[in-house]
């Protein structure tokens, strides 16, 4: 959660601009997310050392992957 708020704090900065400069402004928020990301996966290995590794990225990828997935599959409303 922590990582999507910087990414929108620095994302949509500017609400109306050039295409070139908004789409600057995504890379740089996805970039600094990243960054978030590796930063907490550090600090968890760091204070918490019994951390099953397996388990923590295997949860990571298997909540990434239903967010994206989720915003793949087009729902239309019918069965």
């Amino acid at each position: 959660m922590a990582g999507a708020r910087l990414y929108a704090r620095i994302a949509y900065r500017l609400e109306y601009g050039p295409p070139a400069a908004l789409m600057r402004q995504h890379f740089a928020a996805e970039m600094v997310k990243l960054g978030f990301t590796l930063a907490a996966f550090a600090a968890v290995f760091v204070f918490y050392r019994q951390v099953v590794w397996v388990a923590l990225f295997g949860g990571y990828l298997a909540a990434a992957s239903a967010y994206w997935f989720g915003l793949l599959i087009k729902f239309d409303g019918k069965n």
